[in-house]
């Protein structure tokens, strides 16, 4: 087809997690008659680097020093960066919230991308926080979109300090209605610009990579074996709360190890602390940490339920990928959860507390009937929604 619209995508990196694998259902699904995509990426790195269309070109790296060495000594001779990084640290130690501060640190480090020559019908940044300034600020585009994939308001983000990036979109995407809600009761002004497309995902495609062989994981069936997949980062996931309840469970009953076993895939800033801590509360009988997995959906196939104790999600697609897969979801309420699961038939929805999460531990180790049931109405259930490429498509065709 002649006069192909010309796409740039941006994104940090091909790591593990849901926002990526939306990317390549993305990446999979478009006409590549109608279209020319390059892949900007800050950092060529990441476990799904090799998964990338051929069709997709991808650009060399956009962030200007690649070597941790070289960024770390680049941003310590920047006396505004320095500067800018001592008040975001106290903005965290204030607020009690780290998300605050790195979002003001990330109007900062936006400055060591480079600028891109060339200019696009559409450019897409995929994720909110620094892609999204990149693309705004550094991007020649006729039109241009952006992707949000959490809750504002839960996860604190200052309005004031995404303005000025927010106003150069003709279109702002959330991943849910619920997110959509939340973000346009902070920014009513942008509220015309706002729409909804789900996280997009192939269900054919999940289970055929869940058919891998695990044989180096033994699981003992006797118990009840759930597995959390996500970015092992406490304010968030809420994962420094379920150790805390997991060894005050242990001290009200020696036998713990014996009825229930967690398996956490995934990495993060707090991985090193949270391998610690299971040790130090002598929980590794019963918590097992198997760090990041290209492929964590070989291990569902073993387990019961799928445990998700988020303190805030936007729209959690390792949730949605855990229903494919046959798993009931049991998790704390984050802002699209009873939109995303049916309560009581789909998985369990509890209260975002220390209390809701011990009582959704306690009703897994009780409900192991209840959760079968649950696993025959999901595994007759098609949770793909490929459909959504049609959203995509138009918007990349129209006004441009």
């Amino acid at each position: 087809m002649e006069n192909k619209k010309s796409v740039l995508i941006a994104y940090p990196a091909m790591m593990l997690g849901g926002s990526t694998t939306s990317l390549l259902s993305i990446l999979y699904n478009l006409d590549y008659s109608k279209y020319d995509v390059d892949l900007a990426l800050a950092f060529y790195s990441g476990d799904w680097m090799s998964d990338i269309p051929k069709q997709v070109k991808v650009l060399e790296p956009v962030y200007q020093y690649q070597e941790k060495k070289e960024r770390y000594i680049h941003r310590l001779l920047s006396p505004r960066y320095m500067i800018v990084k001592g008040i975001s640290k106290m903005m965290e130690l204030l607020d009690g919230y780290p998300a605050r501060g790195q979002q003001f640190l990330e109007m900062m480090d936006v400055d060591f991308y480079r600028d891109l020559e060339k200019k696009y019908d559409v450019a897409i940044a995929f994720l909110e926080g620094q892609t999204c300034k990149y693309v705004a600020n550094h991007v020649k585009a006729k039109e241009k979109i952006t992707w949000v994939h959490v809750d504002y308001k839960e996860a604190r983000i200052c309005a004031k300090y995404d303005i000025p990036s927010l106003e150069k979109y003709k279109h702002i995407i959330h991943v849910s209605e619920k997110c959509l809600n939340s973000f346009t009761e902070m920014y009513p002004s942008f509220a015309d610009r706002c729409s909804v497309i789900e996280n997009i995902l192939s269900q054919a495609r999940l289970r055929h990579l869940a058919e891998e062989l695990t044989e180096d994981l033994m699981i003992d069936e006797k118990k009840i074996n759930i597995v959390t997949t996500c970015r092992i980062t406490y304010y968030q996931k809420g994962l420094d709360r379920t150790l805390d309840i997991f060894s005050k469970m242990v001290e009200e009953d020696t036998e713990l190890h014996n009825k229930i076993h967690w398996y956490i895939i995934g990495n993060g800033p707090d991985y090193e602390d949270f391998k610690q801590r299971i040790k130090e509360k002598n929980l590794e009988a019963i918590i097992t940490v198997l760090g990041p997995q290209k492929n964590p959906y070989k291990f569902y196939t073993k387990m019961d339920c799928f445990f998700l104790p988020s303190r805030y999600e936007g729209k959690p697609m390792a949730v949605t990928e855990a229903l494919m897969l046959g798993l009931p979801a049991i998790v704390t309420e984050y802002s699209s959860a009873k939109e995303q699961i049916q309560d009581g038939i789909e998985g369990k929805v509890f209260d975002n507390s220390e209390k809701g999460t011990e009582e959704a531990l306690r009703y897994i180790i009780a409900h192991r009937d209840e959760m079968n049931t649950m696993k025959q109405f999901i595994l007759q259930k098609d949770y793909s929604n490929v459909e959504e490429m049609k959203k995509i498509e138009a918007l990349l065709d129209v006004g441009v």
